[in-house]
């Protein structure tokens, strides 16, 4: 851009030397000088700043796992151009399929222990507790109702006893009235007969206590052991009941376990793929995945660069740097591109921070700039080297002239115009804003013809158009910029 502008100077001074050299040629016949002019125009002037940038990616991706899987083929390569959706590697499938197993598998023992559950829930029965408790009252009935018979033993003994004496002191007396034969022996021998009876009831008595006695330690025995084998029962039932909640609770947790188990499988499977596709439109360009390796989780598989996704990089010197803002509308061109193609971008960030650049014979203080466009479909592709033309100012609705169509005489500026007869007229302006190569001027009006080569020009002469400079640029887009420095 810059040796575009240069040239244009240059042929300006060419045929401003050329009309010079021609007026003083021909002055010796009749004296009109040849004039090149520039008939004013409402437009608009833009300042600009230029500069070179490079254009990189954006957006590079690292395509990682979550799982160290066995790759199964690397499908691409570095410097491949590949879609979002390509698939660029596949895994063994061996590892999914394992998963899927144990994914059934853990559901099947959950299915078991919920049957396991189920058993455990049945409360123990105490129906041998309460059978032993009613052997126990049973007993205790039999002991009551023997020790009440002993008692009722002990007294009829009691009685036969008395009963005896009885018995034995009429046998005595009998006898002595039988030694005097006062009676019969039939009633002596009937008294020793009753004496007798009732001494054998005794006997019989005592034996009966005697075994009314043994039946009650034998029944004492056996309630003893009732109330042990009760105890036992209440004990065991006790136990059971505790293993039993415990069984329930240990089931519960197992449970619980494999439905984390089941979970942890599951996200396993999700993060377990039999491929690996691109996110996005790109250039892969590096490769780390190896064919029947496991995936070495400390590196991304490869990396895709999103061509679609780039960035222009500047540097502005730090003299311009000021006047550059967020946001400020960039025109970007290349000799890469299809001739006259401009691409329109935006200033995206300005660094913080500034560096020196070197070069043969300058050295300056630079300031680096991101440039951001939409790169589909625009032909740049990274490693590209771009020209950036940045509007910093632009005025429209004004009348702009070249800077070196002005005369400037006393602190005043001045132009040449040629008026309907060819006279020359100066008149007096003033100037606005200015670029590099032309500036708003007050005081012309549109339509006006302005002398370019003003060198030998004088008022009120005649001159002879040879030349008219016509402007490349629509009314209202009056484009010129100053050179800038940096990349």
């Amino acid at each position: 851009m810059k040796k575009k502008l240069v040239i244009f100077i240059l042929i300006l001074i060419l045929i401003s030397g050329g009309c010079y050299y021609y007026n003083k040629n021909s002055g010796k016949n009749d004296e009109i000088k040849n004039v090149v002019i520039e008939q004013t125009k409402i437009g608009s002037i833009k300042k600009s700043i230029k500069s070179e940038g490079t254009v990189e990616i954006k957006n590079e991706v690292d395509i990682f796992i979550s799982r160290a899987q066995r790759v199964n083929k690397v499908l691409v390569e570095e410097g491949d151009i590949v879609k979002k959706g390509d698939v660029l590697i596949t895994f063994d499938k061996q590892e999914i399929n394992d998963i899927k197993r144990k994914i059934e598998k853990t559901k099947i023992d959950i299915e078991n222990e919920k049957l396991n559950l189920k058993e455990y829930e049945f409360i123990v029965s105490d129906i041998d507790i309460k059978n032993k408790l009613r052997e126990i009252e049973s007993a205790q009935v039999d002991i009551d109702r023997y020790n009440g018979n002993q008692k009722i033993l002990e007294i009829e003994l009691s009685k036969l006893n008395l009963e005896l004496e009885n018995k034995e002191y009429d046998y005595n007396v009998k006898k002595e009235l039988f030694e005097i034969e006062a009676i019969s022996i039939t009633e002596k021998n009937s008294s020793e007969e009753a004496k007798t009876g009732i001494a054998k009831d005794i006997e019989n008595k005592k034996w009966e206590i005697e075994k009314n006695r043994i039946d009650i330690d034998e029944k004492m025995k056996q309630l003893e052991l009732y109330e042990k084998q009760y105890n036992e029962l209440v004990k065991k039932n006790k136990e059971s009941n505790i293993s039993r909640e415990n069984n329930i609770l240990k089931s519960k947790n197992k449970i619980k376990l494999l439905e984390l188990d089941i979970d942890t499988l599951e996200d396993d499977l999700r993060n377990t793929f039999e491929q690996v596709v691109s996110p996005v439109d790109g250039t892969v360009i590096e490769v780390y995945a190896e064919n029947n390796f496991r995936v070495n989780l400390e590196k991304s598989l490869m990396t895709v660069a999103d061509i679609n996704s780039q960035l222009i990089k500047a540097d502005i010197s730090s003299y311009e740097i000021k006047d550059i803002r967020v946001g400020q509308e960039v025109i970007i061109t290349s000799e890469a591109l299809e001739k006259n193609k401009k691409i329109k971008g935006f200033i995206k960030k300005i660094s913080s921070i500034a560096k020196s650049e070197t070069g043969s014979g300058y050295k300056d203080v630079v300031v680096g700039v991101e440039i951001e466009y939409d790169a589909k479909d625009s032909g740049l592709i990274p490693g590209y080297e771009v020209d950036i033309n940045i509007l910093i100012e632009e005025k429209k609705d004004i009348i702009s002239i070249p800077l070196f169509s002005i005369i400037e005489e006393k602190k005043k500026k001045f132009v040449y115009i040629v008026d309907r007869d060819n006279i020359v007229i100066k008149k007096e302006i003033e100037l606005g804003m200015s670029n590099d190569s032309r500036t708003e001027v007050i005081g012309l009006n549109e339509g006006e013809n302005v002398i370019i080569n003003t060198n030998g020009i004088s008022e009120g002469e005649k001159v002879k158009i040879v030349d008219k400079i016509v402007s490349k640029v629509k009314p209202n887009n009056q484009s010129a910029q100053r050179g800038g420095g940096g990349r």
